[in-house]
């Protein structure tokens, strides 16, 4: 028989589970500090310390106190060549500080296949399975490729993001600079044809909402050649909305060339 105690104790284990599980999508990998540290005490400035002494001074960012960090830095030097890109997309600490390393994922494929697929970031439950677009998204993302007689081992895809945010979403400061980065990765890949999944990935290379591009093959030239692209809604939201199946598939074929654009 389950008791009133009982069922109060698996309510708070779950509360507890999620607490943890968006703390960990956040990037916290510890609970506390190594030294301790009066939380309550006033920092005291430090004599001719501007942002970046005063951050090292005291450990920890200088910002005023209930201000987010900035999730990534402004004009990061990026490497002009793709592997070099690949590692450092998996490894930087400094520009992309807000993505833990531990959780981050590589793109996946061979970069001279075509079509180069973007997501926006990591599945909730990417960083486990060890690749971008799991579970029941990914079977989706799997049935729909396949309608191009294609599989994973013949496309290549990646992430705006490196990493999933704790929001699960890339807001509007986080893609003013994801954005020239992802632009730089499709430089360096040179695909010829190219598929933006979702509104970040409409927006970062279009420049507007996927509801005002698609239905329509677009061109782009990052100065490799001219590039094919769609925009469509995101896999997962077909999974909510299955009537708009079809409208994506009808650019899918644009992109391969079954139907005209």
């Amino acid at each position: 028989m389950v008791t009133m105690l009982d069922s109060q104790t698996h309510d708070l284990q779950a509360q507890a589970d999620s607490l943890i599980s968006w703390w960990r999508d956040a990037g916290v990998d510890v609970l506390i500090d190594e030294e301790p540290r009066n939380w309550l005490a006033e920092a005291k400035p430090v004599a001719g310390a501007g942002p970046v002494e005063a951050r090292e001074a005291f450990g920890q960012d200088a910002r005023p106190a209930g201000l987010a960090p900035a999730t990534v830095a402004a004009s990061p030097k990026l490497p002009d060549n793709l592997p070099d890109f690949i590692d450092w997309f998996a490894t930087d600490t400094l520009s992309l500080s807000d993505f833990a390393v531990r959780q981050r994922l590589r793109p996946e494929g061979d970069p001279s296949n075509n079509p180069m697929i973007i997501t926006d970031v990591p599945e909730r439950g990417d960083a486990v399975a060890g690749h971008l677009l799991s579970g029941e998204i990914g079977a989706l993302f799997d049935r729909m490729i396949a309608a191009w007689k294609i599989d994973r081992a013949h496309i290549y895809l990646t992430a705006i993001a490196p990493g999933r945010p704790a929001s699960g979403q890339i807001d509007a400061a986080s893609l003013e600079v994801l954005g020239p980065i992802l632009k730089h990765h499709i430089r360096l890949a040179a695909p010829k044809k190219l598929w933006l999944m979702g509104e970040a990935a409409s927006r970062a290379v279009l420049g507007t909402n996927v509801a005002e591009v698609t239905g329509r093959l677009h061109q782009i030239d990052y100065g490799g050649g001219p590039i094919e692209a769609i925009a469509t809604l995101h896999p997962r939201v077909l999974l909510r909305e299955p009537k708009s199946k079809a409208r994506v598939w009808e650019d899918m074929q644009r992109l391969i060339g079954d139907v005209k654009a």
